[in-house]
């Protein structure tokens, strides 16, 4: 079982600093490697220069930076269906190498990318040290394919089935990205349910926009009490997300707070501005902690 630890945080005197207390911030997930500069919506852009993580050395430094004790990364991604298999997931194995760093291995069940992906899964035999999950991101649901199995046909639905049994296999987590479109967080309904009692799922962004909050808050607590291994973390959830979250939890399913988790999602999410979040949810300080 994936241990996850919280912040017990205060802001300093200097603004936006913010020191852990405990020197227990366990980041859920970040991202490692070069975005650089894309073609998108009609425009070359360059979004995160000066803050992406490039190597493991960026890695450390960054966790030393913001008093993170341990962090699992995950390939940064681009357009390019291939680059985090290519050149990111190597990377991830060898993070993963270093005291404090935790990996997730980009995986991708489109009939393009399952010659890699299977490659990834035999991996998984050797055991690779400090690999703790298999992470899908939105563009894993292409074409007719969503997270609801229903949707699942052919190459794509073999692909997706191995992926779930290396997850179950290895104990490893699933990192699935919610957001919107195909990757609605109403679309994994289905998934939980058929998939959750034997697969530890953390849906990340916690349903990102308010529609997906919205949806997902009455129905966590009811599937961490039919035993269904779900999480959620906080990183790229619309600000009220949280708090209505744990407020909702705190009521009717207390077992279920320990399943949320801090993640900070950087260079997407600035670390900053995660941790405010968790400081701003009207909870007692053991809780957040």
């Amino acid at each position: 079982m994936l241990a996850f630890f919280h912040p017990s945080l205060l802001i300093s005197s200097s603004p936006m600093r913010y020191m852990p207390l405990n020197q227990c911030i366990f980041d859920a997930h970040s991202h490692i490697g070069i975005f650089g500069s894309q073609y998108l919506k009609g425009r070359d852009i360059t979004i995160f220069e000066g803050c992406e993580v490039a190597s493991v050395s960026d890695q450390l430094n960054h966790m030393k930076s913001k008093g993170i004790t341990t962090a699992v990364v995950v390939p940064h991604y681009t357009p390019d269906l291939h680059y985090p298999f290519d050149v990111l997931n190597p990377l991830v194995l060898d993070a993963a190498q270093h005291d404090g760093i935790l990996g997730g291995l980009w995986v991708n069940p489109m009939p393009d990318c399952v010659e890699q992906t299977l490659h990834v899964l035999k991996l998984l035999d050797a055991r690779p040290h400090g690999i703790v999950a298999l992470k899908l991101s939105p563009t894993s649901w292409q074409s007719m394919y969503s997270p609801n199995p229903d949707s699942w046909s052919g190459v794509f639905k073999s692909c997706m089935l191995q992926i779930i049994e290396a997850a179950q296999k290895y104990d490893l987590v699933l990192h699935m990205h919610t957001s919107d479109g195909r990757a609605s967080i109403a679309k994994y309904e289905k998934f939980v349910e058929q998939f959750g009692a034997n697969t530890k799922i953390q849906l990340v962004h916690m349903g990102a926009n308010a529609a997906g909050v919205f949806w997902l808050v009455p129905r966590f607590g009811d599937w961490v009490r039919k035993g269904y291994q779900v999480y959620a973390d906080t990183s790229w959830c619309i600000d009220f997300g949280p708090d209505f979250m744990v407020r909702e939890l705190n009521k009717s399913c207390p077992q279920a707070l320990d399943r949320i988790l801090f993640a900070s999602d950087h260079p997407w999410g600035r670390f900053e501005v995660e941790v405010a979040k968790v400081l701003a949810i009207n909870c007692s300080e053991e809780i957040k902690q």
